[in-house]
């Protein structure tokens, strides 16, 4: 790695790089990496067959005027922001230690490894002759063995363990429980969100009395009804996906929620009471997809359904639900209705979500005089996708009244001869036509 005088502009610096790097003396360096001090530009040299290719980095300036650096790391190398080159761990951690001179402050980093030593080595190079001063703050973290990694750096200078303190977003992959103990969790102060995925997080224990988590996604995680209930005392939290979590088994703990905005439990084989999701009066989205939701707890469910906005039934079977809606016609103001391959009696109901924009009845036994009477009532309907479904024949005709329409799917079958197709595409609607 090298730096230029601080005289030098961007401009010559990137003419003279780039010129020393196409150079095919011999004496000229085949892979090598050189940054700006006044603006952190990087111009990083790579050998491809009988020539040298030269790319330019610099770090990304949010909108306040701070840094962000993003980096997959591993034993070979680190990739910054975005780059498909690797370049050295030092000379990647010089180059954010340069970044946040400039800036006066820690640069806002975004960090990907699944190699604990790796990402233990930047850390240590980031931190090295920095003054005491913390080089960067992670916005974001993605690793293996978090548990390992923190315990790698108890023995090393404070410095390192303070950035992994300072992490917003921890993304686990393949975790096992020694990742989430109690004292590891109370050390991570700015947490906020939490990821874990493919791992055996036996339980979530540690996560009581957290008081900043807000997003947690536990999907396909071996967790219980015990962290069900320990997840829905947590009053701040704002966002819960436990997709495909066999052990949950009904969503009652969350009654009264005071904060839950977005709640996601797709493909949970057992669970079957979710009724409770009507009186949280801050839910925004759900999605119960492919669960074992009998139609009476979905009813009282749907009755409590006041100011959501996302709703995804795909893939349920449920009884008569037309009267439970009607009477709160005015409550019913879902604008996102998915219901692709339910079977229920009949999909009229769904013409009491007059507030509807987009609507999906995919696989499902939707008729001709259904879908006219949808159209007649759902005036505010952009997008529309009706694909696969086997007892419909239509012309399309009755979403030419429809004045926001904008996206269509159908299958081919489903369409009359005479159709309404090119009367919807002279409108600038996107007709999308299935061969299925």
């Amino acid at each position: 790695m090298c730096s230029n005088p601080g005289g030098i502009s961007c401009a010559l610096f990137t003419c003279i790089t780039s010129y020393i790097a196409q150079q095919p003396h011999e004496n000229t360096p085949w892979v090598w990496y050189a940054t700006h001090p006044r603006s952190a530009l990087a111009m990083i040299a790579k050998p491809s067959k009988q020539q040298r290719y030269v790319y330019q980095r610099l770090p990304s300036v949010d909108s306040d005027g701070k840094m962000t650096v993003r980096a997959n790391i591993s034993l070979h190398g680190v990739k910054l922001n975005g780059s498909t080159v690797r370049v050295p761990l030092l000379a990647a951690a010089a180059h954010v230690k340069l970044a946040a001179a400039l800036g006066k402050c820690p640069v806002r980093a975004m960090f990907d490894s699944n190699c604990v030593k790796a990402l233990g080595d930047f850390f240590n190079s980031l931190q090295r002759a920095s003054g005491g001063c913390l080089v960067v703050e992670l916005l974001r973290l993605q690793t293996t063995e978090f548990g390992a990694l923190l315990e790698r750096h108890r023995l090393r200078p404070a410095q390192v363990l303070d950035i992994l303190r300072t992490v917003v977003c921890l993304v686990l992959e393949g975790a096992c429980e020694v990742d989430l103990t109690p004292m590891i969790v109370h050390e991570l102060t700015k947490l906020q969100s939490l990821h874990v995925s493919g791992g055996n997080l036996f339980s979530l224990s540690a996560l009581r009395g957290s008081k900043t988590l807000l997003d947690i996604d536990v999907s396909g995680v071996s967790i219980t009804h015990r962290d069900v209930n320990l997840l829905g005392q947590m009053a701040q939290l704002r966002s819960l996906v436990v997709d495909g979590c066999t052990g949950v088994i009904s969503l009652t703990p969350f009654t009264g929620h005071p904060s839950l905005r977005h709640l996601s439990a797709a493909g949970c084989p057992n669970l079957r009471q979710v009724g409770s999701l009507g009186t949280i009066p801050t839910l925004e989205y759900a999605n119960i997809s492919s669960t074992a939701v009998s139609s009476e707890d979905l009813r009282r469910g749907l009755k409590g359904f006041m100011g959501i906005r996302g709703l995804v039934l795909d893939q349920l079977s449920f009884g008569e639900v037309e009267g439970t809606i009607r009477t709160h016609r005015t409550h019913w103001k879902v604008q996102r209705l998915s219901l692709k391959d339910v079977r229920c009696p009949r999909y009229t109901w769904v013409a009491t979500a007059i507030c509807l924009g987009d609507l999906y009845l995919d696989g499902t036994r939707l008729i001709e005089r259904e879908l006219s009477l949808l159209c007649s009532s759902l005036i505010y309907l952009e997008r529309l996708s009706i694909a696969r479904c086997m007892w419909l024949v239509t012309s399309l005709r009755s979403l030419l009244a429809l004045k926001h329409i904008r996206e269509v799917t159908v299958s081919r079958r489903s369409l009359l001869e005479e159709n309404g197709v090119a009367e919807l595409c002279g409108r600038g609607v996107r007709c999308h036509i299935c061969s299925m």
